[in-house]
């Protein structure tokens, strides 16, 4: 779901888009021309979890082999969920721009910040979903799991397995894509049309070519950009095309799993206003 590699069950169209979004215990490549995906590895948790979903690289003028491969495993997280899409009368009145700060622990003896302005004028549905994810404090404690170097940062599933559990099966109905793709703008993982739920990812570059595969940016980095690039990137892609986490284990084991099997991971100790 976040199709390239930001995906999960909502499988890679970034995982849940792009990079891989999705918590999938094993990863299928999905072409654009037959499944029509942007997705990572497909996310699934141990229990019932839809099959991964692969992301193909569309991007015109990059290098395909390169770009494919990372392409290809994101994806987006199916994950369940008790919070309700935005209503239609919220999206009719869209709330102007507004900030949080992510605050890291980049490494075991640093913590640095990054701050974020959210735009619901560009994607009023993503937005909302962001802001329940906040107000909920679903991604306090959570780590950028999938960390493509010039590509982006996936991010999105819980620390506590429980907790994202109980996002499962609330995918979003897609927003128009507004603005770009471009370096510093956050954006849902998804597994192809309308299954946006919670993995994002923040773009290292202009990755323009997934503006036109659902992948609708709701925020950009205002401050701390350097930050954001110092995120570890080690791992590389994700199991099994990869040795970055698996992200069925992230789903259905969480914080447990990757501290244990992928310590040196950058992670989110808090998201606040």
């Amino acid at each position: 779901h976040l199709g390239c590699h930001p995906g999960s069950s909502e499988s890679n169209s970034l995982g849940d888009a792009i990079p891989d979004s999705g918590a999938s215990a094993s990863s299928k490549v999905m072409r654009v021309a037959s499944v029509i995906i942007v997705a990572c590895s497909a996310f699934h948790l141990r229990t019932k979890q839809p099959a991964a979903q692969d992301l193909s690289d569309q991007e015109q003028g990059q290098d395909d082999s390169q770009d494919e491969v990372v392409v290809q495993n994101f994806q987006a997280g199916d994950q369940s969920a008790q919070v309700q899409q935005a209503s239609s009368s919220q999206q009719g009145s869209v709330a102007a721009p507004w900030q949080v700060t992510f605050d890291v622990q980049l490494d075991q003896s640093t913590v640095s910040s990054f701050t974020v302005a959210v735009h619901p004028e560009w994607a009023p549905i993503g937005a909302q979903r962001f802001k329940e994810l906040v107000d909920t404090h679903f991604l306090d404690n959570s780590c950028f799991f999938r960390v493509i170097p010039n590509f982006m940062a996936q991010f999105g599933l819980a620390a506590d397995p429980s907790v994202t559990a109980k996002w499962q099966g609330s995918d979003l109905k897609d927003d128009p894509t507004k603005v770009s793709n471009t370096r510093g703008r956050l954006t849902f993982a998804n597994a192809g049309p309308d299954t946006r739920t919670t993995q994002m990812f923040v773009n290292f570059k202009d990755n323009s070519f997934l503006d036109n595969q659902h992948f609708a940016p709701f925020a950009e980095v205002v401050s701390g950009m350097d930050v954001v690039d110092r995120i570890y990137s080690g791992y590389g892609e994700g199991a099994p095309s990869g040795n970055g986490p698996d992200q069925g284990r992230v789903s259905a084991e969480g914080q447990s799993y990757l501290s244990q099997n992928f310590p040196a991971l950058s992670c989110i100790k808090s998201v606040h206003a």
